[in-house]
Order: structure tokens, then C-alpha cells, then sequence
């Protein structure tokens, strides 16, 4: 397995939808994961560390698992197929651990919040090798670059909630 940070969230102009751009410690390795517009919003919260995220359900999760006599340890990024990522969520409890599929932007917001290492499998890293994947038209910019995120976001990227009924 090697390490991976989270370089940033951007949009993904070609796909049309938010992405979460994550890279090796040497930097030869790129991977950019589409995600959900607010999954891009609390991910990017997460990142630039905002106030507003006290209470998160990030934190409450890491509060429960510690409660409950855990660790969250690790955050592992695997690869089922080129358009099948999975994440899973390492917990060690009483000498074992277990790995809970768990959504992908989810699980880095938690890797951000508890401050645990995020790691690719042998299978992605392969996968990224072999397909050259890399980020689509934007440059690696700081993982904090809220404006940058914030420039490339429309209106029309953030689900409508109106009330049924009326």
C-alpha cells in the first residue's frame, strides 16, 4: 500500500461535477475521484479546517468510536475496476480490525478530521499506472484554495430541496 494526501477539491470541468484530487508523497502519482457537489462542500470544509465545522458528524463519528473503546486508524482507497473505487474506513477495537465500506469523499473528510493516514491499495496504485490517470485541467493547487473551489461552482451544482406538498 502506499500513502496518499489530498491535494484539494476542484471542479471537474469534463465530467461536470466536483472532484477530490489526491496524490502520492513524491507527487507521481494523480488521482481524481468525482464526488457529489456537497460532498465537495463538507470535504473542502474539512480541508481548510473552517470553525463552522465544530460538531461535525465527523467529529461525533471519531467521538463515538472512541467511546466505544476504538480507533479510527486508517482510510484505505481500493479499486474494483477503472470506474469502480471503493473506499473503506480501518477501525482497530481490542487487538482487531475491521474495514467498513464507507463513501469516498465521506471517508477522506474523516481521514481530515481524525487526522489519520489515507492509503491506496496495490490494485489502485496498479490501476493508476496503468491508465495514466491524471487530473483533468487544473493545475495542483494549495489543498486549502477555497476560492478556487469556490470560483468554479454554480448554482445549478447543489440539489434543490423544496417541500413536497406545496
Amino acid at each position: 500500500m502506499s500513502e496518499l494526501r489530498i491535494r484539494k477539491v476542484s471542479p471537474w470541468p469534463e465530467m461536470g461535477i466536483p472532484a477530490v484530487v489526491l496524490d502520492d508523497p513524491a507527487g507521481k502519482r494523480i488521482l481524481q475521484v468525482g464526488i457529489r457537489p456537497d460532498e465537495a462542500f463538507r470535504l473542502n470544509q474539512e480541508l481548510v479546517g473552517c470553525p463552522c465545522t465544530r460538531g461535525s458528524v465527523f467529529g461525533l463519528v471519531g467521538e463515538i468510536v472512541r467511546e466505544l473503546g476504538g480507533e479510527v486508524a486508517a482510510v484505505l482507497l481500493d479499486a474494483n475496476g477503472p470506474d469502480d473505487l471503493v473506499a473503506r474506513v480501518a477501525l482497530d477495537r481490542r487487538e482487531s480490525r475491521l474495514f467498513l465500506d464507507c463513501r469516498i469523499a465521506d471517508a477522506l473528510a474523516l481521514a481530515v478530521r481524525l487526522k489519520v493516514p489515507v492509503f491506496a491499495t496495490a490494485a489502485l496504485a496498479r490501476l493508476v499506472d496503468e491508465t495514466g490517470v491524471e487530473v483533468a485541467g487544473r493545475s495542483l493547487a494549495d489543498p486549502c484554495d477555497a476560492e478556487g473551489w469556490l470560483e468554479g461552482v454554480r448554482p445549478e451544482d447543489f440539489c434543490r430541496h423544496e417541500e413536497e406538498g406545496k
